[in-house]
C-alpha cells in the first residue's frame, strides 16, 4: 500500500540465446475504488539467467 492507494506489480524475465536479456517489472496503483491511477514499467528485480548468472 501506498498512502491509500494499492500497488501490484508483476515481474517479467525473459532470457535470449543472442542479445541481452530482458528483465523488467510492470506496476499497477489502484484507488480506494480500485481503479487503476498510474501504470507504469520499471527496470525490473536483477533477475539474471540461472544457467549463466549474467
Amino acid at each position: 500500500m501506498l498512502g491509500s492507494n494499492e500497488i501490484w506489480y508483476y515481474d517479467f524475465t525473459m532470457i535470449k540465446h543472442i542479445g541481452s536479456n530482458v528483465d523488467e517489472s510492470t506496476v499497477f496503483e489502484f484507488n480506494k475504488k480500485d481503479i487503476v491511477v498510474k501504470k507504469y514499467k520499471t527496470s525490473g528485480s536483477g533477475n539474471a539467467n540461472p544457467l549463466t548468472g549474467k
